[in-house]
């Protein structure tokens, strides 16, 4: 048996080469046209990308280094994940999954690949007379002071949808009261690297996001032109955002917009928030995607990322960030950064100190994350109205 070291190849021109013999090899087998039902071996086009995938994969990770971070290289990964759909069950059965499934604002659908239930009142898209939706992440009972605290500064006069998971009693009442929560029926847990079909993470939160938006905003509301999805921790200058995205439009379209990541490494570092496996994730980057603490997403995206079925077929990725990025990639979607001129835009960093003035916290930044309590939050929304009123 020849060992998987003997496959290394030492010379780069090598290297080169045999990627280039790769890449020819993939498009071929990916746009072959399916043999004749009588060959009974390779009978749909699924079965060409799946064995494309597969050899590409194993070819692979015999021959090159994780490491490797060749353009070359590059391209054979790009190509291998685009095409790298998630293994679909036979049948779903939702009922075996989840319960009350016959609530009138109840929904079941399918991302990559598992069953997912969630709920959203379905009269809420007639209501929206914005161009822009925000969806915030935001966690349970624990986190309705901070919906709260949003609902009383930045979300006031918005369309605001909350994303909550965990047990429906817990979110009932408020879900009834205030008529603005998406609830996705998985556990409320950061994350989850041992996915099972009944156990949640942020990623099935975001994605039932995106696919509300389309089916039930998209196609009822045609004053929706963008979605904007960030987290409860976030201040959000709503009027400064939407003057940005006017200057960025005048540029070229806006379908995927925010502070955006290129050639971004995952954490292997078992002991690590982020960790993301290479058993899950065989990848050396992460593709191009914007972080998620906001970000914009069009109707454009949506139809190619729900409409045309690839939410429900990609891979489940424990990074909800580079998740939507995967989306993206397969739509041909490049993402688009804030406007550099306007370098802080997105602060990361809660910026209030004794020596800084209040009134200016949000000066030259539209996007404010990590502000943990209702007075920060307070102090960045009297920081905008201070800075608009001087500017009148």
């Amino acid at each position: 048996m020849i060992s998987t070291s003997a496959f290394k190849l030492s010379k780069k021109t090598s290297r080169k080469a045999l990627a280039g013999i790769l890449i020819s090899a993939a498009v071929l087998l990916l746009s072959a046209s399916p043999p004749s039902s009588s060959s009974r071996v390779l009978t749909s086009e699924d079965d060409l990308q799946t064995l494309a995938v597969g050899a590409f994969s194993f070819i692979y990770n015999m021959i090159f280094e994780e490491e490797d971070v060749s353009q070359d290289i590059q391209d054979i990964q790009t190509k291998v994940r685009i095409h790298q759909d998630c293994t679909m069950p036979d049948e779903l059965d939702f009922k075996h999954f989840f319960t009350n499934t016959d609530h009138p604002d109840s929904v079941t659908t399918t991302i990559s690949c598992k069953a997912v239930h969630y709920r959203l009142p379905r009269d809420i898209a007639p209501a929206i007379r914005d161009s822009i939706v925000f969806g915030v992440l935001s966690g349970g009972p624990a986190g309705k002071a901070r919906r709260n605290s949003i609902r009383n500064t930045w979300g006031h006069g918005s369309p605001v949808i909350f994303i909550v998971a965990g047990n429906w009693s817990h979110i009932k009442k408020e879900y009834n009261d205030h008529r603005d929560i998406l609830w996705v029926d998985q556990r409320e847990i950061y994350r989850n690297e041992q996915f099972n079909p009944t156990s949640g993470a942020l990623t099935f939160k975001t994605e039932a996001f995106l696919t509300t938006m389309y089916n039930q905003v998209v196609k009822q509301n045609p004053n929706v032109e963008y979605f904007f999805k960030t987290d409860d921790d976030v201040y959000v200058d709503v009027k400064g955002l939407k003057q940005r995205l006017i200057e960025q439009s005048e540029r070229k379209p806006v379908d995927y917009w925010g502070a955006c990541y290129k050639k971004l490494k995952p954490h292997r570092g078992e002991t690590t928030r982020w960790f993301v496996s290479q058993k899950n994730y065989p990848f050396t980057y992460y593709p191009k995607f914007c972080i998620g603490s906001g970000y914009i997403v069009s109707p454009k995206l949506l139809e190619c990322a729900v409409g045309q079925g690839h939410i429900e077929r990609v891979k489940y990725l424990t990074n909800e960030d580079g998740a939507v990025g995967l989306l993206a990639e397969r739509c041909g979607i490049e993402p688009s950064t804030f406007h550099q001129a306007f370098p802080h835009q997105i602060s990361t960093e809660l910026r209030i100190r004794e020596d800084l003035n209040k009134d200016d916290l949000m000066k030259n930044t539209i996007v404010q994350h990590n502000v943990k309590t209702e007075e920060d939050m307070l102090a960045m929304h009297e920081s905008v109205i201070k800075l608009a009123q001087e500017m009148q």
